[in-house]
């Protein structure tokens, strides 16, 4: 008998079925092989050349922050006041009723939500002159577009875009909060990369002179997808916290963290928000294993190939929905990692200074131009974001966050597939109005030293 059962096991794991036969593509145009980072890294020139040593990559985020349109802030810079136009007009757009209309779930978003969600608002009460208050995330959160917990989709009975999902801010992002919503419940927060509402539980009130110095000793970066701490033996119920990639925690010099070694840790200070709002500041640790870099690693192209693989068939997430991350997001948070600050969204990436604008070039030269480019060039187009791998036989390849796709070579948007992850593609794939991918790339990115 065990014979018998061991046959048919045999047998059945012969005939399983493979998602790639020996050197055959799947429909995104990938082999097995090109699913590894070291594939790709073997193939990139000067690949353990620095792009962007901590000089360059201090003056290019600092010159992001000054192009119009990136809606980068340096929030430790931001401004003590601000007159009341200012922030009015900082908030019109997270305050009224879209163009497009919204759903609540199978239901069209009516005229009464709508009043609801304008009253909660509350612009009216905006006084002439505002007091900013600064802040930082006390934990991973949400950041709306309106001041209302539920979501709102694009379309009746879609539950994948969150039309009210702005994006998400890490753990000690620091906020600049300009309003408070009537139900005070919501902050209208600038965030260092994006505006809108954020829950009040999620914030720790501070100044910025105290959050100068808690960075001042040093910090640790996440280089994980995402790592998470151990459940403390003194507070078992608040569970596991989840530090994303990119996040910064200032370093804590301890020889213990919740009676387990330093050793073999890396122990931080986290925020938490205290019953009356303000910061309180404890630490935390995480297993050596959990991948910190103490400081920004070097950024070179081994480095951006290797950050990007960490997140391969992780879920898209739009505006960070089910706590994934949608295009632009993967790539801002792989590019945080090394201390580039780029903006939240794809449009925006697009103007990063000296992008190249290829929209007028034919796909032929397109190919050409990224033969040349390294690594993590960043590529953009109507709606997406992706990052360059490489060029195989004359034909590009890119690392990206992306919901659907036409299988490669289809040559139209017919026979679209869900892809709903972080994924490798060539650039034949289809849009869906029909276009190639290569055909569709409007600028191109290079994050290097200017």
């Amino acid at each position: 008998m065990k014979k018998f059962i061991a046959a048919l096991l045999l047998a059945a794991t012969l005939q399983a079925p493979r998602c790639f036969a020996e050197g055959a593509k799947n429909f995104c145009g990938t082999t097995e092989e090109m699913l590894n980072a070291e594939y790709w890294i073997k193939r990139a020139k000067n690949a353990g050349a620095v792009l962007l040593d901590a000089d360059g990559t201090a003056r290019l985020s600092a010159e992001i922050r000054k192009t119009p349109g990136t809606y980068c802030t340096d929030i430790l810079e931001y401004a003590e006041m601000l007159p009341r136009e200012a922030v009015l007009k900082k908030m019109a757009p997270f305050s009224k009723r879209p163009d497009s209309p919204r759903f609540i779930g199978s239901e069209p978003a009516g005229e009464d939500f709508w009043r609801r969600v304008e009253k909660n608002a509350d612009a009216e009460s905006v006084e002439e002159t505002t007091i900013v208050r600064f802040a930082t995330a006390a934990r991973n959160a949400e950041i709306k577009a309106y001041p209302c917990g539920g979501p709102l989709y694009g379309s009746a009975g879609d539950l994948l875009f969150d039309m009210n999902a702005e994006s998400t801010v890490k753990i000690w992002e620091p906020l600049a909060a300009l309003h408070e919503s009537k139900d005070g419940k919501y902050y209208f927060v600038e965030t260092p990369s994006c505006s809108g509402w954020i829950s009040k539980d999620d914030v720790a009130l501070t100044d910025k002179r105290t959050l100068r110095e808690i960075f001042s000793g040093g910090f640790y970066v996440v280089t994980a997808s995402r790592a998470f701490s151990d459940i403390r033996s003194s507070e078992p119920e608040k569970g596991r916290r989840e530090f994303l990639m990119g996040t910064r925690l200032p370093a804590a010099n301890t020889d213990e963290e919740d009676g387990v070694s330093s050793l073999f840790s890396r122990c931080f200070l986290v925020p938490q928000r205290s019953e009356d709002g303000s910061l309180k500041i404890t630490t935390e640790r995480l297993p050596l294993s959990a991948g910190l870099s103490r400081g920004f690693p070097p950024c070179t192209q081994v480095n951006v190939i290797r950050q990007a693989f960490k997140t391969l068939g992780e879920r898209y997430g739009w505006g960070g929905s089910f706590s994934s991350r949608d295009c632009s997001a993967f790539v801002r948070d792989l590019y945080l990692t090394f201390g580039v600050e780029l903006p939240r969204n794809s449009s925006a990436q697009a103007r990063v200074p000296a992008h190249i604008d290829v929209s007028k070039m034919s796909a032929a030269e397109k190919e050409k131009l990224l033969a040349s480019a390294p690594a993590g060039t960043i590529l953009q187009m109507p709606g997406h974001v992706m990052l360059l791998l490489g060029t195989v036989k004359g034909r590009p390849y890119a690392i990206h966050s992306v919901y659907a796709l036409g299988p490669s070579g289809s040559g139209g948007a017919e026979g679209r597939r869900t892809i709903n992850c972080v994924a490798v593609t060539d650039m034949e794939m289809t849009r869906k109005d029909g276009s190639r991918v290569i055909e569709s790339i409007a600028n191109v990115v290079p994050i290097n030293a200017r």
